[in-house]
């Protein structure tokens, strides 16, 4: 009992963590939205809770027969079951459970806003990065073109090649426009799910822990799989309960009656008070039905979490592979690099002693950082990966 107090318990802090977060970057009819899901989700655990109490009913009457006998009454009634085979502390658990449920699926749709925030913010990112690239590309053929065009004017190269670059720097700078426009375009998005702006989110929210490594183990304790193993929990006592409907219940009754009774102008009154216990014998077809209807659902819910685990494992493997092989392109790339500056020194000790050529120094610098710059690009695309694999997570790993 107080393991599941405990594990209850961590649920409830995680949702209040998770509830400040969202609460600071969403917009504020997101954050009102789930704020009266909450008040929502209490309240239909207090009402599932006490399911098993019974109403208590009043009753007031007034009916005049044929020989004028008129009768008034008014009486308070109880029939409340005190033994069911155990079904009433199984209804109390079934309750929690269904808590349980819903305040991991409140957390999963909670998390949802804050990944479809972060998938914005990744998206920017890789777009400021491509426009550097961009920006470094047109430096480049600034360079290069300088330099054709000195040979050209010494008769060493054909016109071509200058226009060429003309060309290609005219297409450079269309790329540049449309890569401004759809960062304007995408803080567009982002400010229709989020109160905060761009800067903001990258300069105050830790998002980083939603993009950074996460083992299989890691996932398969805290994705959909931990809600689903609650809800085979649920399934199991509603099996148990639905098996002991079908056994005798015990209930205890009660009722207090006035009665006021005029006939033949002739007034009589009456108090009547009983109570008894009463003993129920449930002949059902449709609750043997119910019965087997639950141990199906059981077996679902069941066969449905073995295959979600299996997708869940596929999916995180094909992520992974995917990593790697950005890992790897990195990896050729930081290679690359090196070379370059190997290549940079040495023709800088050229220039030194009047062999080396400068504009070839500063080409070959700006190679090296549009290679420097596609590395930050291959760690946005990294991130963005692990995004996908953490956007599986429903609750905060511990």
């Amino acid at each position: 009992m107080k393991k599941i107090y405990i594990f209850f318990l961590i649920f409830l802090i995680n949702v209040n963590i998770e509830a400040k977060i969202t609460e600071d970057i969403l917009i504020k009819d997101k954050t009102k939205l789930l704020k009266e899901k909450e008040e929502l989700l209490k309240k239909e655990y207090i009402i599932n809770k006490y399911s098993w109490i019974k109403d208590v009913n009043i009753k007031a009457k007034y009916e005049k027969n044929n020989d004028n006998t008129e009768t008034q009454s008014i009486g308070m009634y109880i029939d409340q079951p005190i033994f069911n085979g155990g079904n009433i502390i199984r209804g109390i658990k079934s309750a929690k459970l269904k808590k349980e449920i819903d305040i991991l699926a409140l957390n999963k749709e909670k998390k949802e806003y804050i990944y479809e925030i972060l998938n914005n913010v990744l998206i920017i990112d890789k777009l400021y990065i491509d426009l550097k690239t961009t920006k470094l590309k047109i430096q480049s053929n600034q360079i290069e073109y300088k330099k054709k065009l000195e040979l050209y004017k010494r008769g060493l190269l054909d016109i071509s090649f200058i226009s060429i670059l003309i060309i290609e720097k005219n297409n450079l700078e269309n790329i540049e426009i449309d890569i401004k426009t759809k960062i304007k375009q995408q803080k567009m998005e982002l400010e229709k799910i989020s109160n905060k702006t761009y800067e903001y989110i990258k300069n105050n929210f830790e998002y980083k822990k939603y993009t950074s490594k996460i083992s299989l183990k890691e996932l398969l304790e805290n994705s959909s799989l931990i809600m689903n193993k609650i809800e085979i929990s649920l399934k199991e006592k509603e099996e148990t309960i639905n098996k002991y409907n079908l056994f005798p219940t015990v209930n205890i009754y009660a009722n207090s009656e006035y009665q006021k009774i005029i006939k033949n102008n002739v007034e009589t009154r009456k108090n009547m008070n009983n109570v008894g216990i009463k003993i129920n014998i449930p002949l059902s077809v449709n609750k043997v039905n119910q019965y087997q209807k639950t141990k199906i659902d059981k077996l679902i819910k069941k066969t449905e979490w073995n295959l979600s685990k299996i997708n869940l494992e596929k999916f995180y493997n094909q992520k992974i592979i995917e990593i790697s092989s950005m890992e790897n392109k990195k990896m050729n790339l930081l290679n690359a690099i090196n070379e370059y500056k190997k290549l940079i020194k040495n023709l800088e000790e050229d220039e030194k002693i009047g062999l080396g050529i400068k504009s070839d120094i500063e080409l070959l610098k700006k190679e090296k950082e549009i290679k420097e710059n596609e590395i930050e690009s291959y760690k946005n695309e990294v991130e963005q990966l692990y995004l996908e694999i953490h956007k599986q997570i429903i609750r905060d790993i511990k």
